[in-house]
């Protein structure tokens, strides 16, 4: 048996078999033809390299830029208090305290690197000659990505 170089996938190997009870009889079997093999975890893969790229930039961020933002945005509410001394916040806000544009335009982002990353793995899979149905069944389970609740198995079918 053959893995890619990330061990996504089977990318070629036979299997031989033989029955004693029914004399020289063999069957063989070929990875990619015959037999498919898959980690469905390829979908937790792409979620960590997403997570790990957005970790790298926040340690990236200077202290200095955090404060800058810090006093532009006390400046901006402290020129738009209500009446009564309390904030006045224009715009719909999310569960999470953003707006629901903000919140929109990062389901985007984070549906747009899962899709670059299932292409850039793809790609390489095809470099290293994947067979197409290995190709197909790798794609499926990558999906699982998008979805927050579902075993990424269940693309499988």
């Amino acid at each position: 048996m053959k893995f890619d170089s990330e061990f996504v996938c089977i990318l070629s190997g036979t299997i031989r078999s033989e029955f004693a009870n029914f004399g020289s009889e063999r069957e063989t079997h070929e990875f990619g033809e015959h037999l498919l093999y898959i980690n469905a975890a390829v979908s937790t893969r792409i979620l960590k390299r997403i997570e790990n790229e957005v970790d790298e930039a926040s340690a990236l961020v200077d202290d200095d830029t955090t404060d800058e933002n810090e006093t532009r945005h006390q400046s901006h509410y402290s020129s738009n208090e209500s009446d009564d001394g309390g904030e006045v916040v224009e715009g719909e806000f999310s569960p999470s305290g953003v707006t629901i544009e903000q919140d929109h335009s990062v389901t985007r982002n984070r549906n747009n690197r899962i899709r670059e990353e299932i292409e850039l793995i793809s790609s390489r899979l095809r470099n290293e000659n994947v067979k197409e149905r290995t190709l197909r069944l790798v794609r499926g389970a990558s999906l699982g990505a998008y979805g927050d609740e579902q075993d990424p198995i269940m693309y499988l079918r």
